[in-house]
């Protein structure tokens, strides 16, 4: 009988760890990475771009694009697009939308690849909104991370696409993304990461991803690609001992400085991440794991670090110490660095202080505003108050007076500081086109900016809102009368 257990035991141990390798341990294959931009979500009319999309299901078709090429070659990624939008009549809540996605791929002599589950982190991970009518997701997996059981030789040619399964409280079948041809010129076998492959500084071809897996208690994970976009996610995790320290629930986007990534290279030099594939294993029954992906230039260190290889190796825990260290700082600065701004929206933030809080007697205060796009899309937004909206004590205002006024670009991680907005007669209320007047009191003020994109088929306009601010406009003096001091 104890013979039995053991076996049992043994048998259950190696059920779970390949559960976790085929539904967590790959997780790093589905990165949105910063090749065609992060994940995005955009407004797109179904009707203006019906060219090389799968067949619909469930109200929900998905198109797989190569932007770059469909050649695999030496030392190069190659990111495929994956596009998903809703083409049914009502919106779609993304946190039932199924957490893995899986590829499917031929030889052209007919023989079937295996490819374990794509688990995310897609971009609909950690966000309670919904996919509207029309809406696309887009995202990026890079064909050297897809996880093969045994990858394509050289000189072969792969037909390649994509299935979203059906959720187990919905009717109808999976969702198929058109297929395409990849040339496989090199053997993905030899894209292992090498000392050489990580230097002192960050570069655009650097990407990591790190998520922290705990049984029944959640996971938290976090992704810098090479513009230093920083994605992290958390569910759960609420009890462990370091959760005050880690994202908080749901979805954090930010954008790092170039001294931060720097600061990032040189920890996973420091701590020889390209030795850390020798402790990549199996875990065990109600173990957790640390799923680990780094990129550069192509070549990919990928896996899953159990909890017992961390506990017995000194380095290990050291390693993944020092990124947790490194996000609890990250964290810190975007916490700092979003004080005053208001809440993004698609990336774009507004942030409205004023020049003087009180105006002089008959002048209206002069406010300034400051706009980023700490987002993925390519924008024009216009640096003057006449197209902008000015909110006055929750009444929203738009500018009547004459325009003449040039957009600026406005890429990402442009910003622009100092836009003088006058709240003055010349705004008329929205509802009732009411000039905008100050009480003789003081009053709340916010000013939202308006962020069109580059290409009407890219997307909507973005309306990002400022922070909420106090002014006080002084009532004008009798004539003859002393202004005071």
């Amino acid at each position: 009988m104890r013979r039995i257990n053991q076996l049992w035991q043994r048998q259950s141990r190696i059920c779970l760890g390949v559960g976790l390798v085929s539904l967590v341990a790959l997780l790093m294959a589905g990165l949105p990475q910063a090749t065609d931009a992060q994940p995005t979500l955009t407004d797109l009319p179904a009707k203006a771009d019906n060219e090389g999309w799968g067949e619909p299901s469930r109200g929900l078709r998905m198109r797989l694009r190569a932007p770059s090429g469909t050649a695999y070659r030496p030392r190069a990624s190659l990111p495929l697009v994956l596009e998903l939008q809703n083409v049914g009549d009502r919106p779609r809540p993304l946190d039932k939308l199924p957490r893995t996605i899986q590829a499917e791929a031929t030889e052209t002599t007919g023989k079937k690849l295996v490819v374990m589950p794509l688990a995310g982190p897609h971009p609909w991970v950690g966000r309670n909104d919904s996919l509207l009518p029309g809406a696309v997701i887009r995202w990026t997996v890079p064909f050297e991370r897809l996880p093969f059981t045994v990858p394509p030789p050289a000189a072969t040619k792969v037909s390649l696409r994509f299935m979203l399964p059906t959720s187990e409280l919905e009717a109808g079948g999976p969702v198929f993304s058109n297929p395409i041809q990849v040339s496989v010129e090199r053997d993905p076998a030899l894209a292992r990461l090498t000392e050489a492959d990580v230097p002192d500084r960050w570069g655009a071809h650097m990407d990591l991803f790190y998520y922290d897996y705990v049984p029944l208690g959640g996971w938290w994970s976090v992704h810098v690609d090479g513009a230093g976009y920083v994605q992290m996610a958390r569910e759960g995790y609420a009890g462990h001992k370091d959760s005050a320290a880690l994202p908080p629930e749901g979805q954090t986007q930010t954008v790092v400085s170039q001294e931060a990534l720097d600061k990032l290279a040189r920890l996973l030099r420091q701590h020889e991440i390209w030795k850390a594939s020798d402790f990549f294993g199996v875990s065990y029954l109600d173990e957790g794991a640390v799923i680990l992906s780094v990129a550069s230039a192509g070549a990919v260190l990928m896996g899953q670090l159990p909890s017992h290889a961390i506990v017995d190796h000194p380095e290990l825990s050291a390693l993944t110490q020092a990124i947790r260290g490194w996000v609890t700082s990250v964290l810190a600065t975007a916490k700092a660095d979003n004080e005053g701004w208001g809440d993004p929206e698609d990336g774009v933030q507004c942030r409205l202080r004023v020049e003087k809080t009180r105006g002089e007697a008959g002048q209206t205060p002069v406010l300034l505003a400051d706009v980023r796009n700490r987002g993925v899309r390519e924008l024009t937004v216009a640096q003057a108050q006449e197209l902008c909206e000015l909110g006055l004590n929750g009444e929203w205002y738009r500018w009547t007076g004459d325009v003449d006024v040039k957009s600026s670009p406005f890429p990402p991680g442009r910003q622009y500081d100092g836009i003088r907005i006058r709240p003055e007669p010349t705004w008329q209320r929205v509802t009732d086109r009411w000039p905008l007047t100050l009480p003789p009191f003081r009053s709340t003020v916010r000013v939202a900016f308006i962020a069109r994109p580059v290409s009407p088929d890219t997307g909507p306009p973005v309306r990002a809102v400022s922070n909420r601010i106090e002014i006080e406009s002084a009532p004008a003096t009798r004539p003859g009368a002393d202004a005071g001091p």
